[in-house]
């Protein structure tokens, strides 16, 4: 999973073609990929905090484009 997240980080404006992105946090809506006990392992060994939306709740896309929509006017400036 750490692995695929750096891939991804690759594609960011902000990767320097040099050294790796790391990933301190993310957010998702409770995939079981994300939330098995291997994940789950690999992101405490990593220091990475991982938040998740709220289950059996309303849809919480709303709060995820918000998120990326964030980031993304963060990085451009």
């Amino acid at each position: 999973m750490r692995a695929h997240l750096t891939m991804q980080a690759r594609d960011s404006i902000e990767f320097n073609g040099t050294d790796d992105i790391k990933v301190k946090a993310f957010a998702s809506d409770r995939d079981s990929n994300l939330t098995s006990d291997e994940a789950v392992a690999d992101m405490l060994a990593a220091s990475i905090h991982h938040r998740m939306t709220s289950s059996d709740g309303k849809n919480q896309t709303p709060f995820l484009d918000g998120l990326i929509r964030r980031v993304q006017d963060t990085t451009r400036c």
